[in-house]
């Protein structure tokens, strides 16, 4: 399976406080912008922005 042609679509965390929780949800689990779903294909990484 080539995972940066998938067509099933997750929702990064928005907010900096919802990321712990999809973190422990998800894991190590890699996500990619899916090209099936018109994305790039590159890999998608969870970042923590704070003002």
């Amino acid at each position: 399976m080539v995972v940066e042609r998938s067509d099933r679509p997750v929702i990064l965390p928005e907010e900096p406080h919802n990321l712990d929780e999809f973190r422990r949800q998800y894991g190590t689990d890699v996500f990619w912008c899916g090209t099936l779903l018109g994305g790039c294909g590159q890999k998608l990484m969870a970042k923590r922005y704070e003002n």
